[in-house]
């Protein structure tokens, strides 16, 4: 099937019917240098330190918030390794529902972040 006569332009049609003029902003972005030698040594360097920075705090807080599933997750896994379990003493867990109940109940709302500053600092 033809473009022709379709009524659409392509690209390059597009740029050169620019009926809007470019923002200040877009223009300032255009004008700043993008090269390494024209930047700096010190623009890259901070640019790249804050970058990593705030990647390592994004991740630690989505590691925090998804803590308590990474956990019962892992009860739930290893509750056959459990001695209690295994004897009897203590039921298995029911799923994931149970686990976290039960957790809540028994050892309360702060073992649910247990091994989360090691599993941060990975």
């Amino acid at each position: 099937s033809s473009h022709f006569g379709s009524g659409h332009a392509g690209p390059a049609a597009r740029r050169r019917t620019r009926s809007k003029p470019r923002s200040a902003t877009h223009r300032a972005r255009r004008a700043r240098p993008s090269s390494p030698d024209a930047m700096g040594k010190d623009a890259n360097v901070s640019s790249f330190l804050i970058d990593f920075t705030l990647g390592g705090v994004s991740g630690a807080v989505a590691k925090t918030l998804t803590a308590p599933i990474e956990r019962i997750k892992l009860v739930v896994q290893t509750q056959d390794a459990n001695p209690k379990i295994r004897s009897g003493e203590v039921p298995r867990y029911k799923g994931i529902a149970d686990c976290g109940a039960r957790i809540l109940k028994e050892q309360g709302m702060r073992r649910f972040w247990d091994g989360n500053f090691t599993n941060c600092i990975r």
